[in-house]
């Protein structure tokens, strides 16, 4: 893997290692702890064990989780449109 490649979530990745993952590469775009745990719980990686979930409403956790994927739908880096 290149070093302007964003980490990839292997099978065989533990759930604390994609956890892990995902918080790198968000962690690059300065989100907020609560787009972690909407995107892992979107992935199927459990992040109950490491930080609580937000509260919200069925509606409102919908909405917030594509508010992130908003957030971070641009191409990584190196990637040109």
């Amino acid at each position: 893997m290149h070093s302007n490649e964003p980490p990839r979530l292997e099978r065989d990745d533990t759930p604390e290692t994609k956890l892990h993952k995902l918080e790198g590469v968000l962690h690059t775009t300065s989100s907020p702890i609560a787009d972690v745990i909407l995107l892992a719980e979107l992935l199927n990686i459990p992040a109950r064990s490491v930080r609580p979930t937000p509260n919200s409403i069925r509606s409102e956790k919908k909405e917030e989780t594509f508010e992130a994927l908003l957030r971070h739908s641009q191409p990584w880096p190196h990637q040109r449109s």
